[in-house]
């Protein structure tokens, strides 16, 4: 069974609406609509926006930053890239300069997942952050060998975190143990990066 609607001419967005695409620029970033801005404005009165203390937390520790880092695998092609996010330091790097398009507790989260680079967590322990998805650890054990907890998703990324630790801490790093934390692919697809697979049946020998 069928019904017959009556024709309408759609309506134009009101103040309160969200604004339609640019046609000739479908990227072009568009203001948030008053209610938007209005809840998201809201924050600032339930949370203490100047506390800085998780963005110092997250900046502890930093032994070489690269917060720009972008990395290419052999063809060029860009396979990770923090350079993209640097739009969030605008405004002072705080969450108090966040656009009225986004949540201010967002804009902190996303501050401090953009603090990347080699971090010294404790007296034998370092990260690498920002690399990939995922963090890679190194641990030094009781005979100086190094034991790296997760391998990041893709061999690029992987070679990448080793470099910035080799530069900065150990040149010729005897790997003993790789620990993979789980299954997801940003925790391990990078493996082959940090192990010499000729060495893995060979117990006498590192793993790289």
């Amino acid at each position: 069974m069928f019904f017959k609607t009556e024709d309408k001419t759609p309506a134009e967005p009101g103040p309160d609406d969200p604004q339609p695409d640019d046609p000739d620029n479908p990227l072009k970033a568009k203001d948030a609509c008053p209610k938007t801005a209005a809840h998201n404005q809201e924050w600032y009165g339930t949370l203490d926006f100047e506390d800085l203390s998780e963005l110092e937390n997250a900046k502890r520790g930093l032994v070489e930053g690269t917060n720009d880092i972008a990395i290419r695998n052999a063809a060029g092609q860009e396979v990770w890239s923090l350079a993209e996010f640097q739009f969030v330091n605008e405004g002072g790097g705080n969450p108090q300069g966040a656009p009225s398009t986004v949540n201010p507790s967002l804009w902190m989260n996303t501050l401090c997942n953009t603090q990347a680079g080699l971090f010294q967590v404790c007296d034998g322990i370092w990260q690498v952050r920002g690399y990939d998805m995922a963090n890679m650890t190194f641990i030094r054990t009781k005979n100086n060998g190094w034991l790296i907890f997760d391998v990041l998703m893709v061999p690029e990324t992987a070679r990448a975190a080793l470099d910035i630790f080799k530069r900065n801490v150990d040149a010729n790093p005897r790997i003993v143990a790789v620990l993979i934390s789980h299954s997801h692919a940003d925790h391990y697809g990078g493996v082959g990066a940090i192990v010499n697979a000729g060495n893995i049946a060979d117990a006498t020998e590192p793993l790289a």
